[in-house]
Formats: C-alpha cells, structure tokens, sequence
C-alpha cells in the first residue's frame, strides 16, 4: 500500500473545478501545508494523516486483458469520478493500441464528462 505523500502534487482537476479567485487561495494554501507538513518530526507513515484528500498517489494494477478489459469499460462511464474516468480511458487507448489488430473490442461511454446528480446515487448497501 503506498504512502500518501505531497511529492506527486495536487490533482488539478480539483482546482480547475474552482473559480480563479479561490483557485489562487486553494494553491497559496496547499503550498504552505506541504511546507508545514515536510517540517513535522514525525515518520513517513505519521505525516500522511496530514496529506489533504485530492493529492496525487502511485498505484499500480495487475490482472488479466479480460479483467483490464473490464475494469476500463466501467471506469469511463460518466458515474465514475473525473479523476479516474481520465486514467481509465488512457488504459483503453493503450489496450486498443496493443490489442486491437488481435480483435479487441472495447465498449466504452464516449459522451465527453459532464455533472450528473444520479452519480451521487450509487453506493454499495448490504441487502
């Protein structure tokens, strides 16, 4: 499990979701908590319950072409966060390079993002 760090930077989908004003606010203010973060004498494994949601980490997925196949059809549809929903194409588009002379089809949501309610809808429940 990777640590949660500052390193990899803040995502930007976040701060182009804001206006420029509070964009410029959000920025100085992430700035400065890396900073105060950095200067903790604590470990690495204590400094990540400092880290703000929305910062970047590394991660890595291994399975099968039918499990990736999977994975990436249902992360680019428009219910999945626009943070993943990017990656998840870019995954297609290499399968598709790699494997598509070999007759892979993928079957993905090519409407571009958009703001849609019914994706606060989805949750896992216990039935």
């Amino acid at each position: 499990m990777p640590l949660l760090t500052t390193e990899l930077g803040f995502e930007k989908w976040y701060l182009s979701e804001l206006t420029e004003e509070l964009k410029v606010k959000a920025e100085t203010f992430l700035k400065k908590q890396e900073e105060k973060i950095k200067k903790l004498k604590i470990s690495k494994e204590e400094k990540q319950y400092y880290v703000a949601m929305g910062y970047k980490t590394s991660n890595r997925l291994t399975g099968s072409l039918p499990a990736l196949v999977y994975l990436a059809e249902l992360r680019t549809t428009q219910f999945v966060h626009p943070t993943l929903r990017v990656k998840a194409k870019k995954m297609a588009d290499t399968m598709t390079d790699l494997f598509g002379k070999f007759g892979l089809v993928m079957h993905l949501e090519k409407e571009p993002s958009r703001f849609d309610v019914r994706r606060g809808e989805h949750d896992i429940v216990l039935k």
